[in-house]
């Protein structure tokens, strides 16, 4: 969806992880990182988001928490810093990681409907992560 339907370039994804066959490796939750082009992409996908963590939230299982951040990327060649935003949907308190995997598909459904929800708002509409439109 975010590739796909909203045209965002991400520089990081993974789908989750439990490497349960690997003694001592951590699991690695979903992800997404997400590098936009310009400020205007910027200011538009982190509206985006905002809106469909809004819409995802009570929809999620219990399982799940759905993280919205801000980052940046340093280019190793020029030094540019670039900055990025992130998506990680991450095991509710006191979740374990067997039952964060046990029902992560009907997660990303959930997310990816709210993804999908969300692009389809005008821009002018308000956001509630801070009123940035």
């Amino acid at each position: 969806m975010l590739t796909s339907g909203w045209n965002t370039v991400t520089y990081d994804s993974c789908q989750g992880h439990a490497y349960a066959d690997l003694p001592g490796d951590e699991p690695r939750f979903l992800s997404v990182g997400i590098l936009p082009r310009d400020r205007a992409e910027y200011a538009r996908t982190a509206v985006r988001l905002c809106r469909a963590a809004s819409r995802a939230e009570s929809s999620l299982p219990g399982a799940y928490s759905l993280v919205l951040g801000r980052s940046e990327l340093t280019c190793r060649t020029t030094g540019r810093i670039y900055p990025t935003l992130d998506l990680h949907l991450v095991p509710a308190a006191g979740t374990t990681s067997a039952e964060y995997f046990e029902n992560l598909a009907q997660a990303v459904h959930v997310l990816t409907v709210a993804l999908a929800e969300a692009a389809s708002v005008p821009p002018s509409s308000p956001c509630a992560c801070g009123g940035e439109q």
